[in-house]
C-alpha cells in the first residue's frame, strides 16, 4: 500500500506563511508602529502551521500516544481559553488603554490560537 506523506505540503505552507507574516510585521516596525491584529492574527496561524508540521508525524506514527497529546493538550487548552478570556474581559474594562474592542479581541485570539499550539507542543515534549 502506497503511504501519503503531508510533509513536503505542511512544510510549503509554512515556509509562505511565515514570509507573509516576516513581511507584513516588518513593514509595520519599520514605519514605527505595533503590528496591526490583521498581522498578529496571521502571526499565530503561521504558529499553528508550524505546530501542525511539528505534531504531524507524531499523531501519525502512534495511536495512543496520539491521543494521549490530543486529550491532554485539549484539557490544558481548556484552562487557557478561561484564563484569556477572563483577562480579555479584565482589560476591555480599562479604556485608558487606547485600544478599541475590536483590536482587544484580534489581540486575544492571536495569544489564545498560539497558546493552544504551544499547550500541544508542550504536551508532546513533556510524554517523551
Amino acid at each position: 500500500m502506497k503511504k501519503h506523506t503531508l510533509g513536503p505540503i505542511y512544510l510549503t505552507i509554512v515556509i509562505i506563511m511565515s514570509v507573509m507574516v516576516i513581511a507584513i510585521n516588518v513593514i509595520d516596525i519599520m514605519i514605527g508602529q505595533f503590528p496591526d491584529p490583521t498581522g498578529l492574527m496571521l502571526l499565530s496561524f503561521a504558529f499553528t502551521t508550524w505546530t501542525i508540521y511539528f505534531l504531524y508525524p507524531q499523531f501519525r506514527q502512534d495511536e495512543e500516544r496520539a491521543s494521549l497529546i490530543r486529550r491532554n493538550g485539549g484539557i490544558l487548552s481548556v484552562v487557557l481559553f478561561v484564563i484569556h478570556f477572563i483577562l480579555t474581559l479584565f482589560i476591555i474594562r480599562f479604556p485608558d488603554l487606547g485600544l478599541a474592542t475590536t483590536e482587544i479581541v484580534y489581540y486575544a485570539f492571536a495569544s489564545l490560537n498560539a497558546t493552544v499550539c504551544f499547550a500541544f507542543i508542550f504536551v508532546s515534549k513533556s510524554i517523551d
